[in-house]
């Protein structure tokens, strides 16, 4: 054997290492490339949570017509739907802009064409038009019965239409009232009633239906006004915070998400640091989030929508109630981001994936 050259044995290691080498870079090289955009935070209810409902609470959905009734022991996710059905019909009434009171001050007065004006711009509003149609189906506006002046406005029931629901012609326009009368056969007899009022334009007696129906409307504002009072903290202090996100699979191998292993990281000028313990939710088939069945698979190019959810709920977390506050107050500029653990084939086997930091602030979404 000359000077330098390699021992068989030394050859073998080089071979060995070389191969060792080209196998790593190749690994490298065909590596997944995980990608994750964190797009908005909010607060969610989770499957399975349930709260004890104050009995004014149980009450006030009790009396709405407009608000799915709670019981003392409700699922969170219950709650938060009453919470948020309250709001929103708060909302709708304030965003018709209609000086309701107004609009019915002297109706019996009026000519029958304001009369049928002003019936029409009320059931138009959504809002008012549901209120007006649930009013009649519960009971809680009375009708007289109608007398015999001829019918001047021409309708039908269309049972195919919103599934189920009467149609005015009323010229250049229609106006639909009423929903799903087809399925609810015993809805139909009692809003039959102010129907025929409307089409005959008998304005005393439409008059005082619609003095009824202002009184309805002052009710459920304050059963609502109540209900959110009242629902809103508890729904927040009963809710878990969640990320929204999706992450995309820019290599040329699969990986793997560990669902329950996961952070969400919050921070703030005005803010102590935040590092909460976290699970992944997946989208379900009807678009709803879902725990997954097993570890997340992200295929080579594939984009999977994900969100990340605190482990605990906001009355369980450390000074939840300053998160809270952050959430709530835009000048606190929180930021947040979400940290992901994963699986891979190629190198490194194990790492974390993590997104940039975007505002932590109520968007309004839930």
């Amino acid at each position: 054997m000359g000077a330098g050259s390699l021992s068989f044995g030394e050859t073998v290691f080089v071979v060995l290492i070389s191969a060792l080498v080209g196998y790593l870079v190749s690994l490298w090289q065909t590596r997944s490339r995980p990608y994750v955009v964190l797009s908005s935070f909010m607060d969610t209810p989770a499957p399975g949570d349930a709260v004890e409902v104050p009995p004014a609470l149980c009450d006030a959905t009790y009396k709405s017509l407009m608000v799915p009734t709670l019981l003392p022991l409700s699922p969170v996710a219950d709650l938060t739907e009453s919470y948020l059905s309250a709001k929103k019909w708060l909302q709708e009434v304030d965003s018709t802009g209609l000086d309701l009171h107004a609009s019915v001050n002297g109706l019996a007065d009026k000519s029958p064409q304001e009369v049928r004006d002003t019936i029409r711009t009320i059931i138009r509003a959504r809002p008012f038009g549901s209120l007006l149609e649930s009013g009649l189906d519960t009971g809680q506006i009375v009708t007289a019965e109608f007398g015999k002046k001829p019918v001047v406005i021409p309708f039908k029931f269309d049972p195919e239409e919103r599934q189920g629901s009467f149609c005015f012609d009323l010229g250049r326009t229609v106006l639909w009232f009423g929903s799903g009368l087809s399925q609810r056969v015993f809805s139909r007899p009692r809003m039959e009633p102010f129907v025929q009022l409307f089409v005959r334009l008998e304005c005393d007696k439409l008059a005082d239906v619609m003095d009824q129906f202002v009184r309805l409307v002052d009710a459920e504002t304050i059963h609502c006004r109540e209900i959110v009072a009242r629902a809103e903290p508890i729904a927040n202090q009963s809710s878990r915070w969640m990320a929204v996100s999706t992450i995309t699979n820019l290599g040329q191998t699969p990986f793997v998400l560990s669902p329950d292993r996961a952070t969400m990281s919050i921070r703030s000028r005005h803010l102590r640091g935040f590092g909460l313990s976290a699970h992944l939710q997946v989208e379900g088939e009807c678009d709803e989030w879902v725990e997954p069945d097993g570890v997340v698979l992200v295929r080579q190019g594939q984009t999977r929508a994900v969100a990340v959810v605190t482990d605990k709920v906001q009355r369980e977390i450390t000074a939840g109630a300053e998160l809270r506050a952050a959430y709530d107050d835009e000048s606190c500029e929180a930021a947040g981001r979400i940290q992901i653990r994963l699986v891979r084939g190629g190198l490194p086997w194990q790492s974390q994936v993590r997104s940039e930091w975007v505002n932590f602030t109520n968007t309004g979404l839930r």
